[in-house]
């Protein structure tokens, strides 16, 4: 499974001041569902970090970042928090958790336009879409100013 090598190298060689953060894109909820099955359990063993999954709808979003006493974290706004909390001001949201954090994302489309998750470095594109502009919609989500960080990978399958 290529996109484990690729993850395992990425955490083994960080492109960045050690982050580790990853996001998974891909056009189908059904291949977006495939990969987190597939890398969650994973991803958490080999590494002791967090993933989530997020398609559209808070009914289809899943996350292994369970902080106690935190009722929300499948919701799109969580996750995303969560896992970009630099770039969502997450230190200045009272009720979200401000320890831990999600290192792998798994998306569909649902998030290729106005999102700003710039503490992120490295980017899969599991599937090209058949409109280019959104493989630059993508990219853009990590791509921004503001960003922290000195280098960007993006890798198309």
């Amino acid at each position: 499974f290529e996109v484990k090598k690729l993850l395992k190298n990425k955490m083994e060689n960080p492109l960045n001041d050690n982050n580790k953060k990853v996001m998974i894109f891909t056009a189908f909820t059904d291949t977006a569902n495939y990969l987190y099955d597939n890398l969650n359990e994973w991803f958490t063993n080999e590494f002791g970090l967090y993933s989530a999954i997020v398609t559209g709808g808070n009914k289809s979003n899943r996350s292994t970042f369970q902080p106690k006493g935190f009722s929300k974290q499948t919701e799109f706004s969580s996750i995303l928090t969560n896992f970009s909390p630099i770039s969502k001001n997450r230190a200045k949201i009272k009720n979200m958790p401000q320890s831990g954090e999600i290192d792998l994302l798994i998306a569909t489309d649902c998030i290729s336009e106005g999102q700003n998750l710039q503490d992120c470095d490295y980017l899969i594109n599991y599937d090209i879409h058949w409109n280019p502009v959104r493989i630059i919609q993508r990219f853009g989500r990590i791509d921004r100013i503001g960003s922290k960080n000195d280098t960007i990978q993006l890798i198309n399958f």
